[in-house]
């Protein structure tokens, strides 16, 4: 549950950066679209296994999210796509960092 609360602030804060301050955030979309794509991050990795497919399925997730910031956040394209990417960037970094790789 603290982790859905981590992922919606690191939205936030790289939608605030992105932007510039130029839209409109709401704290309580983001955690709903941080679990939305938590949810479908669990579905797709009971799908694929914890195999090198894991790892393709990114790219859906990166595309669910950038749909989500752009139909709620009212972010363009190329804002989406940066947020989206960032933000994955960050979170397989602080997977790396705090789980290692063995």
């Amino acid at each position: 549950m603290l982790g859905l609360f981590i992922s919606a602030g690191i939205l936030y804060g790289l939608i605030y950066l992105v932007t510039r301050g130029q839209v409109e955030i709401e704290f309580w979309k983001l955690v709903l679209i941080a679990l939305g794509v938590s949810a479908a991050a669990y579905g797709i990795g009971l799908a694929l296994g914890s195999s090198i497919f894991g790892l393709l399925a990114l790219v859906p997730l990166a595309v669910l999210l950038g749909f989500l910031l752009m139909q709620f956040c009212f972010l363009t394209l190329a804002q989406a796509a940066t947020v989206s990417g960032v933000y994955f960037a960050v979170q397989i970094g602080i997977v790396l960092v705090f789980f290692g790789v063995k």
